[in-house]
């Protein structure tokens, strides 16, 4: 049988609400590390630790769009797929050579290859980003050391790809490709700060990366991205605000008014980091969130 890992999360340091540094962002709750329900942001990490899962069966994430890879899977996903399912067979008899597995895979992926094009930089992002939620999350302490060692590599290739011009993805891609290829990128930036962030703030007594997750964009609503084709023409797009990209501060402002549209895997993540925020008064914004 699968051993069950998603405890191991709750085995992280859990922070008390003291000895936090001050970020102040404009009154966001979320970015305020000395108010946070530690049970909540647990709940977070593991519903991001989920993905893999998605991965293996559906060769697709709520931040990698079907139609990127139906069909086919590049190199670095092809890595990252390799990885994903060979941990979802993990049992107590065979996990230390799941780990083999998953850290010849990370060294296979960071492995010198030709200069990357802006489609080459998002799947390496995606599939580095996958191979942290494995080690990451899991409750062995060498994966977990091995991991953490990652995050600045992660952040390098994250800033490369927030720097990619939308004039450098491939012009023979359809409109509605055009968009999936766009929103991917979009929610692949944005996961890839907030994994750092509430693992930080969970496990290390600190909380950062505030200033940047709070202006980074995605595509809230579920029937959006789960049919690009629906986002084919800009007067659709006038007439349905909840089609467009929203910033995640003002996601988060929503969800504290209960404005939330229906939320596909990856807004459900996005709203429960902001329901495990609490207010200064000691209300959990999950109060009044619908």
């Amino acid at each position: 049988m699968p051993v069950e890992s998603d405890s191991h999360i709750e085995s992280l340091e859990i922070l008390n609400n003291t000895h936090q540094p001050d970020v102040s962002l404009d009154g966001l709750a979320f970015s305020m590390p000395e108010y946070y329900d530690p049970q909540i942001m647990t709940l977070c990490l593991k519903q991001m630790k989920k993905f893999v899962g998605y991965f293996v069966h559906e060769r697709s994430t709520p931040f990698i769009h079907p139609s990127l890879t139906a069909g086919y899977l590049s190199s670095p996903l092809l890595i990252a797929y390799s990885a994903c399912a060979v941990y979802e067979s993990k049992n107590e008899d065979n996990e230390h050579i799941v780990f083999q597995h998953i850290e010849s895979q990370n060294k296979k992926l960071l492995a010198p290859t030709e200069p990357w094009d802006y489609k080459l930089n998002l799947e390496n992002v995606q599939a580095l980003l996958l191979l942290q939620l494995i080690c990451l999350l899991d409750g062995d302490v060498r994966q977990r050391s091995l991991a953490e060692d990652l995050e600045p590599i992660l952040d390098v290739w994250t800033q490369q790809l927030q720097a990619r011009s939308e004039s450098e993805i491939p012009s023979n891609l359809t409109a509605e490709k055009r968009w999936a290829f766009i929103e991917s990128a979009r929610r692949t930036i944005l996961l890839s700060y907030l994994l750092r962030a509430v693992y930080a703030t969970v496990s290390r007594r600190y909380y950062h990366l505030a200033p940047t997750l709070k202006n980074l964009s995605f595509t809230p609503a579920r029937s959006t991205w789960g049919s690009p084709a629906a986002i084919d023409g800009s007067s659709l797009l006038e007439e349905s605000p909840e089609g467009l990209p929203i910033p995640y501060f003002v996601f988060a402002d929503k969800c504290k008014a209960g404005e939330t549209v229906e939320l596909d895997a990856f807004g459900t993540v996005l709203l429960t980091a902001c329901q495990g925020a609490l207010e200064p008064s000691g209300a959990s914004t999950r109060d009044s969130v619908a």
